[in-house]
């Protein structure tokens, strides 16, 4: 899914901090691509597909197999239309490369999720999952002002923020890394991307220095 534009601020300094943080997360994705011609690729809630098209190009393949609940536009995407929530139409062991970008926030079901990855992955493959970070300093700055959390949802039908109303789950990275052991995976990288109010070489260098705080947190894992 990654990091879009579901919302714009008038406010030009508050979309540029919106733009930044994009990019940063899919470079700090991207990062830990593998390039592999040959590999099958799965990119699990690839939204319109813009950022498909990067991952197929950083991986150099032609074609990735997209799952999402709308439509795709892209077309070095074959799109299955299919709820992430529940079993995926895939064979054991079929994709060498799983991305999953901004979408396991979004689901109910993370348990089932995360074992629909594991069975789908080939012996040598990795997967690779991003998602907002629940201990970032922004998060905790606004919980010190007994506000609502920008990244956590109360509601369907109510929303108290201007992000998404339909974040399920949020992790802190320390709380991903364990679930994801739970489910058998070995990390092999735990990175952080924007690092609020600092950007630019200052949010890198803070990222760096401490990803437990970071905006967004990525994690690679293999079986």
């Amino acid at each position: 899914m990654g990091v879009g534009n579901k919302w714009a601020p008038n406010n030009p300094i508050l979309k540029r901090m919106r733009d930044s943080a994009r990019d940063d997360g899919r470079r700090v994705f991207l990062s830990v691509l593998e390039y592999n011609p040959k590999a099958k690729v799965l990119d699990l809630g690839c939204n319109i597909g813009d950022f498909s098209e990067e991952l197929a190009q950083k991986v150099g393949v032609p074609k990735i197999i997209g799952v999402d609940l709308e439509r795709s536009c892209s077309p070095i995407i074959d799109l299955c239309v299919c709820d992430l929530n529940g079993k995926l139409p895939f064979k054991d062991g079929e994709f060498d490369v799983i991305c999953a970008s901004h979408i396991i926030e979004h689901l109910s079901e993370t348990d089932t999720f995360l074992r629909e990855i594991r069975r789908l992955l080939s012996l040598t493959g990795y997967a690779v999952i991003q998602t907002p970070n629940l201990a970032a300093w922004h998060v905790i700055f606004w919980l010190m002002c007994s506000k609502q959390p920008t990244t956590a949802a109360i509601s369907d039908e109510l929303g108290l923020t201007y992000k998404e109303r339909t974040h399920r789950r949020i992790f802190t990275l320390r709380g991903l890394i364990a679930l994801l052991r739970y489910h058998g995976f070995i990390i092999e990288k735990s990175l952080g991307s924007t690092y609020y109010p600092l950007w630019g070489v200052l949010a890198k260098i803070a990222c760096f220095i401490d990803k437990w705080h970071s905006a967004y947190i990525t994690v690679k894992v293999r079986k």
